[in-house]
């Protein structure tokens, strides 16, 4: 029996050693794609985040305070428009306009005295699965009062609020962003 010197195509093991191969290699690259997803959005937000701090203190420049104006001796929240670059025309006179380039995380003022404010930015409703966001610090706090960026998971994000911001140890499940 002659075997032919010329073989055309692939072995159906060669093929099946290559998949494996290919399957192996993305098995181990997906979870590093998915840790680069996670901290290009959170960069993005604190870009954000920044540029509404600096609104709200041209807000604080014009007014000494970081309240609304109003009547009463309370302090109140003052209006923030958060609008998309295509709306940008969309936002109010009376408040403060801060746009906005991201898709993934929603922003609000949580905090507010007539010296301070704690900004949040939050993943967006069903972009993180329950698991990932108290496993992950992927919430993100400013506090103008220190001023830093905090990053928590979901069960520090809940307790931020009720920690002082210069105790050094801080909730469980946050950390100061360098």
């Amino acid at each position: 029996m002659k075997l032919s010197s010329q073989q055309k195509g692939f072995t159906l093991i060669e093929l099946l050693v290559a998949i494996a191969i290919i399957g192996v290699l993305a098995a181990l690259a997906y979870p590093s794609y998915l840790s680069y997803i996670r901290r290009a959005r959170l960069d993005n937000a604190r870009a954000m985040m920044s540029d509404t701090a600096l609104a709200m203190e041209r807000y604080y420049g014009q007014h000494q305070t970081f309240c609304q104006a109003s009547s009463t001796t309370t302090c109140t929240l003052p209006s923030i428009t958060f609008t998309t670059k295509d709306r940008a025309s969309a936002a109010s006179a009376a408040s403060i306009a801060v746009t906005v380039d991201n898709d993934n995380y929603d922003f609000s003022l949580v905090k507010v005295d007539v010296n301070n404010f704690v900004l949040k930015g939050a993943p967006k409703s069903g972009l993180y699965s329950a698991d990932v966001l108290a496993t992950n610090q992927l919430i993100l706090f400013y506090d103008s009062s220190v001023p830093a960026f905090v990053r928590c998971t979901s069960s520090g994000a809940n307790d931020y609020l009720t920690v002082s911001p210069t105790d050094q140890n801080g909730p469980d499940g946050c950390e100061v962003m360098q």
